[in-house]
């Protein structure tokens, strides 16, 4: 590991510069990107569209407003959508940079790749899904099974939780969104008629909202809303909510969705955040990519309450005085 002993501002700021730089040479040089002037924009300077799934969302806002302030002379133009209609942009050409909780399959990149465009894809964290109920529900914590249960349509739950009498209504921010699609292929992968009880609602927030203003509600979203030390909104939530404790796959045990039962594997609604550039050359998609793999970025990810991909090593410098 080599340790960089940093003094002042300035030599932060160097440092940064010159990590992306090399980042952006080894990412393009290991990637046969075009420089042929395919694109307006250079990994630091531009102006590019990123759609990005729900469920990231207000990690990826902090994401780029770092990233501009760093570059001001650089515009990145968030677009949020769920991941069935970022799939269908990608497909009719119209996106060309994302976020996906996922990786593409080989099927995908085929299909992509058919249309005279090189998929390059980082992965750049790890997140998780979960689950929250109103402070008046009873329940604490939910088993596998029961959850299959609940969002197959039995949505009284069973007996081995507290769900007492009344109905559980699953509520999403999307129904095409990642949070949704993750969960049901891992709980419900031949399920192709949705229940009618499972509410789907427009954003993250919504769903916040809406499951700490009703009793029998219980909420799915992605851990950043509500682990993130900075967002105050997340606190005005969590004075409302209850964050459920989920039957891990193997060892049968309940866990939390956050940071250490992610990292340790534990906790089973877990995912993975991929950056993927489809501009074909070295644009602002791959230097944003790279500020992202950088020191700064996951850092940011790991204080938004994520894990990231990459473990930078700190430098503490200890001095006689």
């Amino acid at each position: 590991m080599v340790i960089f002993s940093i003094k002042n501002q300035s030599e932060v700021k160097i440092l940064r510069i010159n990590l992306l730089c090399t980042l952006c040479v080894l990412f393009a040089s290991c990637s046969d990107f075009s420089y042929s002037g395919q694109g307006k924009d250079i990994p630091v300077a531009g102006e590019m569209e990123l759609w990005v799934d729900q469920g990231d969302s207000f990690v990826v806002t902090q994401l780029i407003e770092m990233f501009q302030s760093e570059y001001p002379k650089s515009e990145i133009i968030a677009r949020y959508a769920p991941e069935a209609e970022i799939l269908k942009a990608i497909d009719a050409g119209i996106c060309k940079a994302c976020i996906l909780n996922r990786n593409f399959n080989e099927a995908e990149i085929k299909s992509i790749e058919a249309k005279n465009v090189k998929v390059r894809s980082a992965l750049i964290g790890h997140t998780s899904v979960a689950l929250v109920v109103n402070k008046e529900n009873a329940l604490k914590e939910i088993s596998l099974n029961s959850l299959k249960k609940l969002l197959s349509g039995d949505a009284r739950g069973t007996s081995d939780e507290a769900s007492g009498p009344d109905l559980i209504i699953p509520v999403f921010d999307h129904i095409g969104g990642n949070n949704f699609l993750s969960i049901k292929n891992k709980l419900l992968p031949d399920l192709n008629n949705m229940p009618s009880h499972i509410r789907s609602l427009k954003s993250p927030s919504a769903v916040l909202e809406w499951v700490a203003g009703h009793k029998n509600a219980m909420g799915f979203v992605g851990v950043n809303w509500i682990a993130d030390d900075n967002d105050t909104s997340g606190f005005k939530y969590l004075r409302r909510l209850n964050i459920l404790k989920v039957e891990g796959d193997s060892d049968k045990n309940y866990h939390y969705p956050f940071q250490s039962q992610i990292k340790a594997k534990q906790y089973p609604f877990r995912q993975k955040i991929y950056i993927h550039d489809l501009q074909g050359y070295s644009g602002l998609a791959s230097g944003f990519t790279a500020y992202i793999c950088s020191q700064p970025g996951q850092v940011l990810i790991k204080k938004s309450g994520l894990v990231p991909a990459f473990d930078h090593g700190r430098t503490i410098e200890i001095g006689n005085n």
